[in-house]
Parts: structure tokens; sequence; C-alpha cells
């Protein structure tokens, strides 16, 4: 559903039903953006929220309709790599490299499904890469829609595009040669 000029004036109005009509319009597709590139639903949930309080608290700053979808989509990606990057700072304050930790990250790899291998090697992809793909692939979006949300030539979302799938297939089949390597050989 496209956000129509009477909508968005009822919210910057501060109309609670026209800001409750928005939030379930696009709650899902965000939770699922913010999800994909932060990897856990938890976090998800909680840049989506938010991004609603921002939106509430700050109604003048919407855009006009026809640009709302594709700005509320780089909002997500936008707050979902922020998120990441402060949650990697800190880590990097709290861990000071306990090898212990890393083998166990390890041994947990090495049981994983190939679904699990998968999600595991998402997160190794840059945030960007990350809400590429969710946006392709998640949300079905085109790549010059993407070049759009992202605000980038729709050939340099295409070239990011092809170099997140490669890295991607190369972590899980990396993973999945590092699982084969492990197990026992039968005799």
């Amino acid at each position: 559903m496209m956000m129509d000029q009477n909508t968005l004036k009822r919210i910057r109005d501060g109309d609670a039903k026209a800001f409750e009509q928005l939030v379930c319009t696009y709650q899902h597709e965000m939770l699922c953006i913010a999800a994909r590139i932060t990897g856990q639903v938890a976090d998800a949930e909680e840049i989506r929220q938010l991004i609603f309080v921002r939106i509430w608290q700050s109604p003048e700053k919407l855009p006009h309709p026809d640009m709302f979808k594709a700005w509320l989509r780089r909002c997500v990606v936008n707050e979902s790599i922020s998120f990441i990057r402060q949650q990697r700072r800190k880590r990097e304050g709290l861990l000071n490299g306990d090898v212990e930790d890393q083998h166990d990250a390890n041994t947990m790899a090495e049981k994983e499904s190939d679904a699990q291998h998968l999600r595991q090697a998402l997160n190794q992809l840059e945030p960007e890469q990350r809400a590429i793909l969710s946006l392709k692939f998640d949300q079905q979006m085109a790549v010059r829609d993407i070049g759009l949300v992202l605000e980038q030539p729709h050939t340099t979302i295409q070239s990011k595009l092809e170099r997140a799938i490669k890295e991607l297939r190369s972590l899980v089949s990396n993973a999945r040669r590092s699982r084969d390597a492990q197990r026992p050989s039968p005799r």
C-alpha cells in the first residue's frame, strides 16, 4: 500500500488512528529487513520500535507520499547498520580475544545444519551487503529500486549484489567443507 497524502497529513497532525494504520501497514516489512541485516529478531524489533517512535515524535520530517516507502526502507537499513556497528563496538570493548569463546563458537558451527550455516555466513557479510540481499530476495525488489532506496546507482547495486552472492556462496561452501572435514571417515 502506498502512503497517501491524507494519511500523512493526519499523522503530521497527531492522529493516532492514522499512525496506527502506518504501523499496521509497514511493521512486518520493517521487521523482515532489520532481522535479515542484524540476524536477530529481537534486535530487529528494537530497531522497528525506535523508527516508529521517531516518526511519532517528529512527523514533520515525513517525506512526500511517493517517496515514503523508499524513505522508510532506507531508515530501517541505516538504523540496522548503525545498530550492528554499536553492538560490534560494545563487543570489542568487552571481549579481549578470548580463545575459549572462539573455540566454543567453532564447535557450535560444526554441529549446525545447512540453514544455520547460511545464517552464519549472512552474518559474516558486511551490513550493506545484507541490506542489499534482504531487499533483493526478502522484499523481492528490482535492482533499480534498491538503488533508489540506498541512494546509489543501480549499476553499483548490481555489482555489490553479485559480490555479496559470490562471497555468501564461498562462506557457505567453506563452512560445509570444514564441517565435512571434521566428520570421522567411515571404515
